[in-house]
């Protein structure tokens, strides 16, 4: 702004307007969102007196106020009642600036979106829980059989998923490993549930692991899921599955007491099928993003060429 403003002028008068209320520091009228009266920002002390243009040497009077004070009419250095700023007080280089900016954000935003739908997306997650089994005695009042808690060590299964995301032809491996730190040996088997809806139909067992471990021992076993598995399934892509463990001890006289504890409150582990590659919005804007920087870096070839002759 000319005639010794500060380029910031219009931010300090609205800064002195929101200190005031909004409301003239003269006569009490108000002005911006409080009212209808035109606020001017006045120096206390004149610029010809050598007054600053600091916030403290500025107070908010309406125009009236402000021309009776000055004995003259006010031109159009200030603005209207509501404070906001007319084209003069926009500069071209900073909204440009601003604009760049919004577009550089639009466009990251968008190019990274685009990559996450193609680029490989998925990570290894592991599942850990301990299954607890107890000696099975029987009831001397013939009433059924009884459990004796508290006979050792639980046993330790995991199981773990190499890839969570994958596309349609891919498959990923499904690891489930058991391991007896107790000191007698255990037999049984590991159900592995794979549930593509709500259904009863979507639920199935796609592989039971047995074991025998000796005190200390491990066993690991790996299963290959294949996309389409899930996809004939889950009716199409994109498609998910989520996959949980069952275990269970057969070496007599031990036995799971509690089949529900064992599964459901683990957690599961959950398979994604992406949509075919050429079915992403993503392929396309990365394509066109390529092509534009491809033609641009060949441009740029041409012209250093061309004043290298």
């Amino acid at each position: 702004m000319g005639d010794g403003y500060p380029s910031d002028w219009d931010s300090r008068r609205r800064r002195v307007y929101r200190r005031d209320n909004y409301h003239c520091q003269r006569c009490g009228r108000s002005g911006g969102p409080r009212g209808n009266a035109e606020l001017h920002a006045h120096h206390k002390t004149p610029k010809s007196r050598g007054g600053s243009h600091e916030l403290h040497n500025l107070t908010t009077v309406c125009k009236s106020c402000h021309e009776d004070i000055h004995g003259h009419p006010i031109g159009g250095r200030q603005s209207g009642g509501t404070g906001g700023s007319s084209t003069q007080d926009i500069d071209p280089v900073a909204f440009g600036i601003a604009l760049l900016l919004v577009g550089l954000a639009v466009f990251g935003f968008v190019t990274y979106s685009a990559a996450q739908q193609v680029l490989p997306a998925g990570q290894t997650e592991t599942k850990e829980h301990v299954v607890d089994y107890a000696r099975v005695v029987e009831d001397p009042d013939g009433y059924g059989r009884d459990y004796e808690y508290n006979v050792g060590p639980p046993l330790e299964v995991a199981y773990t998923l190499e890839n969570t995301v994958i596309s349609p032809g891919d498959r990923t491996t499904l690891r489930v490993t058991v391991r007896n730190p107790s000191d007698r040996r255990l037999s049984g088997a590991v159900d592995v549930t794979q549930v593509t809806g709500w259904t009863t139909d979507s639920r199935r067992v796609i592989e039971q692991v047995q074991f025998s471990l000796a005190p200390g021992e491990t066993h690991t076993e790996e299963l290959t899921v294949a996309s389409g598995d899930v996809a004939a399934y889950a009716a199409g892509y994109p498609a998910s599955a989520d996959y949980w463990v069952e275990a269970y001890v057969s070496t007599d006289p031990y036995a799971v007491t509690d089949v529900d504890s064992a599964v459901y409150d683990r957690g599961s582990l959950t398979l994604t099928v992406r949509k075919p590659i050429h079915e992403r919005p993503g392929l396309y804007w990365l394509a066109f993003v390529g092509a534009v920087l491809a033609g641009a870096a060949g441009l740029a070839a041409k012209r250093r060429w061309a004043e290298s002759e």
